[in-house]
């Protein structure tokens, strides 16, 4: 996988350091990117807290367990609270699943079918797998192919360990039919010739993607990049940084 000089060098720290993966949740350079959401966002919550007034009977209990926080990656259960959210007195979550909710729900909505319709899913750019978690739970039970830089593919490994239909890699993909691409500002941090390649190479059937505008670390304008790409749009309104996010769904 060809990166960015400023994931080359979160690769090579974060390979020197990865040590304690019962704790990876807790550790900050993993909470400063963040590999996972530990950020409040009201946008978030507020589809989450529709989803859960509008689902009814099984549909709702089995988005009631995708919600579940997980304790996994954390060994300082006090760290682990900090994460938790409520959408009622009774009814917890966390702050990585209200956005995985909202990704999950933002193509449902938008894209050309529903997700657990598709063969396969790639996810490029997986950080601790929680959209992956959030996914299956949610009742895919095809393929699941992690993409990712080396350090993070170990703590993906290690944090869906129970999962036995995941593969990992760092290598460009090739066509499969009925194929769907997540990437959640990953492929918006990548370089541009390596971005193209892996599109060429995947020609996913439908893409669920978020991009912010400008990759700052970098340099790079990604609206000129993503400017002609098929699929509806919809601007994540509360994100404010690198220019603001937006969602590409096909």
């Amino acid at each position: 996988m060809e990166i960015s000089n400023f994931w080359n060098n979160f690769n090579q720290d974060l390979s020197e350091n990865l040590v304690y993966l019962e704790n990876i949740k807790e550790q900050s350079p993993i909470r400063r990117i963040p590999l996972f959401e530990c950020t409040f966002y009201e946008g978030y919550f507020d589809l989450a807290f529709e989803t859960f007034k509008m689902l009814e009977g099984e549909e709702k209990d089995k988005w009631l367990f995708a919600m579940l926080p997980s304790k996994d990656g954390y060994r300082d259960y006090s760290k682990f609270w900090e994460d938790v959210v409520y959408l009622d007195d009774y009814t917890a979550t966390s702050k990585v699943n209200l956005k995985n909710n909202h990704h999950y729900q933002t193509y449902q909505k938008l894209g050309k079918k529903p997700i657990n319709e598709y063969n396969r899913i790639v996810e490029f750019g997986g950080g601790c797998g929680d959209m992956a978690r959030f996914v299956m739970d949610m009742g895919f039970n095809g393929e699941y192919v992690m993409v990712d830089i080396p350090s993070s593919l170990e703590i993906q490994k290690h944090l869906l360990s129970n999962f036995t239909n995941i593969t990992y890699t760092s290598e460009i993909l090739h066509y499969e039919p009925n194929t769907l691409l997540i990437s959640t500002w990953s492929i918006s941090e990548s370089p541009i010739e390596w971005r193209s390649k892996f599109m060429v190479n995947l020609m996913p059937e439908g893409w669920l993607i978020t991009y912010q505008r400008y990759w700052s670390q970098e340099d790079l304008n990604n609206v000129e990049y993503f400017d002609n790409w098929r699929g509806e749009r919809e601007d994540i309104s509360f994100l404010p940084w690198d220019g603001g996010s937006q969602y590409i769904i096909f």
